[in-house]
């Protein structure tokens, strides 16, 4: 089926499984970061700024927040 002839169905379902695929290996890498991290507390900073970033870029923000303060 082309792109063109895809139905509204057909695209949401598509997006859903990109966004499900997409969840799960950020989930993966940061978990994995974060175990890391239990290991070696220096890491714990930059995960946390990653984090902030990330919540930032999904809640629509260009600032970060501190984790702690939401």
């Amino acid at each position: 089926m082309s792109e063109a002839t895809l139905t509204t169905g057909a695209i949401t379902i598509e997006l859903l499984a990109d966004v499900c695929v997409a969840m799960e290996l950020i989930d993966q890498h940061i978990s994995s970061w974060a175990l890391e991290a239990m290991k070696d507390p220096e890491e714990g900073p930059a995960l946390r700024r990653v984090l902030e970033q990330l919540l930032g870029i999904v809640e629509g923000t260009r600032t970060a927040t501190p984790i702690r303060d939401r």
